[in-house]
């Protein structure tokens, strides 16, 4: 026999034998994780984590993985953690042992990784005229918009979407939102498409982790919005008096933050409610599709809503208010006509953000001079 050829067969003997003593690398699955899978507490991004790890590591041997080793390893998987992996529907009704659905889950996994990709063209590169001046006003303030270090790496994706947000895991997390900051902005910055709430929570739910939102804003502008808060309580008293000097502040049965942002919303003939209501039924009922607060009073409860979507739960009002603020910022919105100076007034006068063209606000040109007006008045 040929020499050349025994080399082929022994080769192939070795593969054989260790794709079929391979392993689930169970133990290069985060703890957590584990814990999850043993208690049965399904995630598809905990799942899809586990799919990209175990395919990573088949990888190792060879890139191009045989069919049935990943039926094996889906039969290994299923049999180890049934509750996390079988096949249930809407109710509850367990359909199949879930290996089938694994096997197509990690066979589509293996493929992916096998064809060439090609990086993607920036979707903000090309921009229609009609929607230059909208550009224009969403980058407004914004000093870091258009990061093009996309990594597009699922594995960071997935990472970023599962990581947990305790204090002894918010360096890592820091971590993973800068290496796919990129990433976050190249899909949020489609400006003829913009991406819907359900379709970011698909794609990117980490944005809607109050952690999240504060690095990203940071990273965006520049600022700091865990200050908001506190500067709204700061001057909250001299946008009082001054309210009461021009006769259009009477009473005091509010918060004092609450009640200058009242008076500023009043000055400018627009409506607080449109952006911070209050309701004692649970009802969801946002007078505005735009990022908004939600307070149900008898259960002392606060939930920032976009889209109509309940999005985030708060531990009160003013926490609400910076959070919702932020997704303006971080989402491409512009202020809604109802509060578009208002909120203006948030980004000019408490955050000191003053860009040097363009405007959140969806009012005329003058709305700027309305804003810078007040403004002058309460120094």
């Amino acid at each position: 026999m040929n020499i050349q050829n025994i080399e082929v067969i022994d080769l192939a003997s070795t593969y054989e034998y260790v794709w079929n003593n391979f392993k689930v690398p169970w133990e290069e699955i985060p703890e957590h994780m584990i814990t999850m899978c043993e208690k049965g507490e399904r995630n598809k991004y905990v799942i899809s984590e586990i799919i990209h790890i175990v395919v990573n590591e088949l990888r190792q041997i060879k890139e191009l993985i045989p069919a049935k080793i990943l039926k094996k390893v889906a039969s290994d998987m299923c049999e180890k953690f049934p509750l996390m992996f079988r096949d249930i529907d809407n109710d509850g009704v367990v359909m199949a042992d879930g290996s089938c659905t694994m096997f197509c889950k990690l066979h589509e996994r293996a493929s992916y990784l096998r064809r060439p990709h090609k990086r993607k063209l920036s979707t903000t590169d090309k921009v229609p005229p009609k929607l230059v001046k909208k550009k224009v006003n969403i980058m407004a303030g914004c000093s870091n918009w258009d990061d093009r270090s996309v990594n597009d790496d699922v594995d960071l994706k997935m990472k970023v979407n599962t990581c947990g947000t305790c204090p002894a895991d918010l360096e890592n997390f820091h971590d993973l939102l800068e290496k796919t900051y990129g990433d976050q902005r190249q899909f949020l910055n489609n400006i003829q498409n913009p991406p819907t709430v359900l379709e970011i929570k698909k794609e990117w739910p980490v944005l809607f982790k109050e952690p999240a939102i504060i690095w990203h804003f940071q990273k965006l502008t520049s600022k700091d919005l865990n200050t908001l808060p506190t500067i709204i309580e700061k001057n909250a008293q001299s946008i009082k008096k001054f309210g009461v000097k021009i006769k259009k502040l009477q009473g005091n049965e509010y918060e004092d933050w609450e009640t200058s942002l009242k008076f500023v919303a009043n000055y400018f003939n627009e409506d607080l409610n449109y952006f911070y209501y209050k309701t004692k039924e649970d009802d969801n009922a946002a007078k505005s599709s735009a990022p908004c607060v939600i307070e149900i009073e008898n259960k002392n409860e606060f939930f920032v809503f976009m889209e109509n979507e309940k999005v985030l739960e708060v531990k009160s009002g003013i926490e609400g208010i910076k959070i919702a603020f932020g997704l303006y910022f971080i989402f491409n919105l512009q202020y809604p006509h109802e509060t578009s100076l208002t909120l203006e007034f948030i980004q000019r006068f408490f955050m000191k953000i003053h860009p040097d063209a363009g405007t959140g606000s969806k009012k005329n040109k003058n709305s700027k001079n309305k804003v810078i007006t007040l403004i002058n008045k309460l120094k």
